[in-house]
């Protein structure tokens, strides 16, 4: 192979009376030994690119969302997949993902999620199945409660997220809906597989939501240390954030 080229580096020395910038030198490894081996360019590398890594694994469920349409064609994916256009592509594409959605809403609201695409086209309709009564109609003419659970279910469930950020995901949704929401977000949490389990921060008004939350901690599905309970409160120009005594950080 060819051995890489490396063009010499001129440094110009600094002006008179001002000391040099100091120079950031890679930490030493200890090596199973006890000796010491210098971190070469890919271990550098890995170190700096973990905090990006994490921060990609964040993923953020926006209050407006929701299907508008009911039928969509193919759009470019990006990472924050934040449009409805791009979700519906995923669910399009991706059968694993529209599969566990699908398994979700079931549960939750005993419907099923189908996909639709007539041959020949690269439109696909997303649509909702009645499952006592075998009837089908349009995603976007379902209630906002069924619409918006269906984009907030595609975000949470979609491969290489760890931590989903949401707000108010009680939106519309009948209490019962609520509760079997909140046991959806609670089987992820424990889920087996680290590549399935999830974290959430979730900011809500809602009563329901935390008793429903606090009521598998009492039925034992979730421990007290698999959640934590905050309180912000508005005084004058500050916002006070208390926790909830009792409560153990996750």
């Amino acid at each position: 192979g060819l051995a890489p080229t490396v063009a010499p580096i001129t440094v110009a020395p600094p002006p008179v009376g001002v000391a040099p910038p100091p120079i950031a030198v890679a930490p030493p490894v200890t090596t199973a030994t006890g000796g010491q081996a210098e971190l070469g360019a890919k271990d550098v590398a890995a170190l700096i690119s973990v905090p990006f890594e994490d921060v990609r694994r964040v993923d953020m469920v926006p209050l407006r969302r929701g299907f508008t349409k009911p039928v969509y064609s193919a759009s470019p994916i990006t990472p924050q997949l934040l449009s409805e256009d791009e979700i519906a592509t995923i669910l399009a594409t991706d059968s694993d993902l529209l599969g566990r959605v699908d398994h979700a809403i079931e549960r939750i609201l005993n419907r099923n999620l189908v996909i639709f695409t007539p041959p020949s086209t690269a439109s696909s309709f997303l649509q909702t199945r009645n499952r006592e009564t075998g009837a089908t109609q349009e995603l976007v003419n379902e209630g906002f409660g069924t619409n918006q659970l269906v984009f907030m279910l595609a975000k949470i469930l979609r491969d290489g997220t760890d931590l989903v950020c949401m707000e108010e995901p009680e939106i519309h949704l009948h209490p019962s809906a609520i509760s079997k929401f909140v046991e959806q977000l609670a089987r992820l949490v424990k889920e087996p597989l680290p590549s399935r389990r999830r974290h959430f921060i979730v900011s809500t008004h809602s009563e329901h939501f935390v008793t429903a939350l606090l009521g598998l901690v009492v039925k034992r599905e979730l421990n007290p240390g698999d959640i934590a309970l905050y309180y912000l409160e508005r005084r004058q120009y500050e916002t006070i954030l208390s926790r909830k005594k009792g409560q153990a950080v996750v």
